[in-house]
């Protein structure tokens, strides 16, 4: 290789080099530090096999359908779904 194509290579590898450890740098000053308090986690829902309060929603065709109804019938799974829009 000749000497301009080095400085070439070098030049960029340098520009590399800074931009990297400059990203770094600001992504250590943004991470919070652990004397700083941080919000809890978010508490949402029931707990996996906890019993849910009784209810009532509507199903896919509009009808109304109560929990104790469907606990007659046996087991229940309930499955949520969240959207994007909620």
């Amino acid at each position: 290789m000749n000497t301009p194509t080095l400085v070439k290579i070098t030049l960029i590898i340098l520009t590399l080099a800074v931009a990297l450890g400059s990203a770094q740098e600001k992504a250590a000053s943004t991470t919070p530090k652990k004397s700083e308090k941080t919000a809890p986690p978010e508490m949402t829902g029931l707990e996996v096999g906890k019993q849910a309060p009784p209810f009532t929603l509507k199903n896919q065709d509009g009808k109304e359908v109560e929990l104790r109804d469907l606990l007659k019938q046996g087991p229940v799974a309930l499955v949520f779904y969240r959207s994007a829009d909620w």
